[in-house]
Formats: structure tokens, sequence, C-alpha cells
């Protein structure tokens, strides 16, 4: 997955790997696509930038270490960092919930559609802003009988009106 995709939340991504402990880029990298099931596949050049912003804001430290066969830059999540990751995750939980529910009827059938209730439609019809439901209703009567006498008297039922 690109790192377009998830514009945003990248950061709070890469401080939760680092709340687990000091980590060099690669590690991050690999640590996310692990976690992630191979969706993450990011290029150093996604990642590597988030680290040198956050390090930048404070939320982030690093230093260089030279155990192994060559050095690497470690970094380390500061105090800032972690209430960054809080609330960051406190957010995309909202956020997540709020998406869920959006889309939750997404490849189910949709709930049958209920007609609206006659005087409903004809105080929107009448246009007068009738809040009143009873003069509808009785407006509704009053247009249902009119159509049907035309209809009734070609019939000859006239007797049924």
């Amino acid at each position: 997955m690109k790192g377009e995709s998830f514009k945003g939340h990248l950061e709070m991504l890469i401080l939760s790997i680092l709340a687990d402990g000091a980590r060099h880029g690669y590690a991050i990298i690999d640590e996310l696509r692990f976690r992630s099931d191979n969706v993450f596949d990011l290029a150093e050049g996604t990642v590597y930038p988030v680290l040198h912003r956050l390090e930048r804001t404070g939320r982030l430290t690093s230093e260089w270490d030279g155990a192994g066969a060559r050095k690497r830059r470690t970094y380390r999540l500061t105090t800032a960092g972690r209430a960054k990751l809080a609330e960051d995750h406190a957010r995309w939980k909202q956020i997540s919930k709020a998406v869920s529910a959006v889309t939750a009827s997404v490849g189910r059938e949709p709930w049958p559609a209920f007609p609206a209730e006659p005087a409903m439609l004809a105080t929107k019809k009448a246009g007068r802003g009738r809040t009143s439901r009873e003069k509808p209703a009785r407006d509704v009567r009053t247009e249902s009988r009119r159509e049907r006498r035309p209809i009734l008297r070609r019939r000859g039922d006239s007797a049924s009106e």
C-alpha cells in the first residue's frame, strides 16, 4: 500500500512501533510490514522523511549506533511522542468507529423503503407549510374523491361515491 493511502496516519503508525522500544529505520519498515501482514510495505523514501519530521518536532530522538557491521541511526520515542501517540490513537479509534458505522451496510441487502404517509405527502404537495396532520389528511381524502368522481361517472357507478 502506498504511503499516500493513509497520509496523516503514518506518524501514528511509526510512533506505535517505537512505543515498544528504540529501532533503526529499516527495522521500523520491517515491523510495519510484519504487523500489517504485508499491507504496509513502504519504501524508505516514505518512512525516513516522517522520521526526520518527528525528530524535528521533538517527538523522537535519534542517535548513531555503531554496534554491528555499519553505523545506524536509532530512533527513540520521547515524552512528547508518547503524548502525540495517545492523542492520535484516540482520534483514530473515533474515526475508525465512525467509518465502520457508515460502511456497515455495504454488501448487505438494503432496508425496504417505506412509503411516505399520505398526510406527509399532502403537506409537501400543498406547500403551505402546515404541521398539523389532520388537515393535510383531509385534503388527501378530498383530492381522492375528486379524482374518483369522473371515473365513477364514466362507469355509471355514481351511487358509490
